[in-house]
Formats: C-alpha cells, sequence, structure tokens
C-alpha cells in the first residue's frame, strides 16, 4: 500500500506540473479550429488548393 501512495503523490506532481507547463486553452483553441476547417472542407464549403507544379515554384 506504500508504494501506491507514492506512486499517487507521483502522478499528482506530475499533473500539476504538466497542466502548468500547457496552455490547455490555446492547444483547444487551436484544435478546435482546425475541427472546423475539416468540417467545411468534408462539405464542400471551401477546397483544398491544388498541389503546386515544382516548376512554377522556381
Amino acid at each position: 500500500m506504500e508504494n501506491y501512495a507514492q506512486l499517487k503523490s507521483c502522478a499528482s506532481g506530475y499533473r500539476c506540473w504538466l497542466e502548468s507547463a500547457t496552455d490547455l486553452p490555446y492547444l483547444k483553441a487551436v484544435d478546435d479550429g482546425l475541427s472546423g476547417v475539416e468540417g467545411m472542407m468534408s462539405s464542400g464549403q471551401i477546397m483544398t488548393p491544388p498541389p503546386l507544379n515544382e516548376e512554377t515554384a522556381a
């Protein structure tokens, strides 16, 4: 049981560190925005650009 308590303490400390090290609202906003773009592409509201020809890009 002592090992479990130690593991739980370490996990709690790691969770606190992870939450302070990442900007969760920013990551959620980026994820939500990308999901919206994917939805618009799948419904045909926006189209993906055709691949560039390397000769025209140079």
